[in-house]
């Protein structure tokens, strides 16, 4: 499971999440485009060697980036996960984590919400009600 780090926060404003997403997509466009210039000065092997480092290190900003800004970001993650036929291997490989490591939401959030909706703890809405989550 993916430890709680200074990646993920509890709540991040509606259009900071926006700039969040679009400033760490701007950053994996730009440092792609870097590089797709500089292969007419570097050989064949080392590009390829650097465009495998770039690649790897730009899926490491997007899992990041998804695991900070949580909720429906790690339901496209996941869906990226599985879509080999679009995206490099590196990134399918680092986004893969998001199937079975997705950090779970706090039992604070979810008590919140299911007050809110329902009117009633979850230990009178439900016969059994777990704190800790079993998958996420």
């Amino acid at each position: 499971m993916i430890r709680p780090s200074r990646f993920v926060e509890r709540h991040i404003a509606p259009r900071l999440r926006l700039y969040i997403a679009f400033s760490s997509i701007l950053r994996i466009f730009i440092s792609s485009r870097l590089l797709f210039l500089s292969r007419r000065w570097t050989s064949g092997e080392r590009f390829r060697e650097r465009a495998h480092r770039l690649r790897r290190r730009n899926a490491q900003i997007l899992f990041h980036t998804i695991v900070r800004l949580r909720g429906l970001f790690i339901k496209v993650g996941q869906f990226l996960s599985l879509r080999a036929d679009i995206l490099p291997r590196e990134y399918t490989r680092i986004l893969a984590r998001l199937q079975d490591q997705a950090p779970p939401v706090p039992f604070d959030v979810i008590k919140t919400r299911l007050v809110a909706e329902f009117g009633k703890e979850p230990g009178e809405l439900l016969a059994e009600f777990h704190p800790v989550p079993l998958a996420a």
